[in-house]
């Protein structure tokens, strides 16, 4: 597997919500699942973690922060009964441009003084390639801290209803085209 790493700086995330059912919208994202490819960094002096992690889309007025995992290095984070939904702006860069940017910044929560930045990743979904029939797909987003140093791989699974395909391919301009290109940001593998 390839590691996609988008080439952006790290932003600050919208206001942050702890209700995952979202917006209503039927131009909608979700995450259902939230687990680790590699080991994230520790932070803590007994070798481990307690991470939690704020996702967020660049088309979305709010972010999403997970609960806190106690002492871990290998989260998983199941939201299959109850999905991070995030509503996508009409006329947002999703649905005129055909991409949207998953975010997420992983933190270490502290029970004394402020937690601590574990790392920040960012994955360009291109939404106009995202295959008929399907509506899921899992990324990796590597993570780094504010040096470049890495610290650890989050596998994220994206769902999507047929309607953000819908409209998408409805209002995106055609690849190539005079009126502009349907391309996802510049990505590093």
């Amino acid at each position: 597997m390839c590691v996609e790493q988008i080439d952006i700086p790290r932003v600050k995330p919208p206001a942050i919500h702890n209700d995952f059912s979202g917006q209503p919208s039927p131009i909608a994202l979700s995450v259902k699942k939230i687990g680790t490819f590699a080991p994230v960094a520790s932070r803590d002096v007994n070798g481990k973690s307690d991470p939690y992690c704020i996702v967020w889309f660049d088309d979305c007025k709010y972010a999403l922060k997970t609960p806190v995992l106690k002492e871990t290095l290998s989260p998983v984070w199941d939201f299959s009964a109850q999905p991070m939904t995030f509503g996508l702006e009409a006329g947002g860069r999703a649905t005129s441009e055909g991409h949207v940017i998953l975010r997420v910044e992983c933190w270490d929560s502290d029970s004394v003084g402020s937690d601590d930045f574990i790392g920040f990743g960012a994955h360009a979904l291109n939404i106009t390639e995202f295959p008929a029939g399907h509506e899921h797909h899992t990324v990796l987003i590597e993570l780094f801290e504010a040096k470049q140093k890495p610290t650890g791989i989050l596998k994220v699974e994206v769902h999507w209803s047929a309607a953000v395909v819908a409209a998408v391919k409805k209002s995106a301009p055609a690849a190539g085209s005079a009126s502009g290109s349907a391309a996802a940001p510049a990505v590093k593998k």
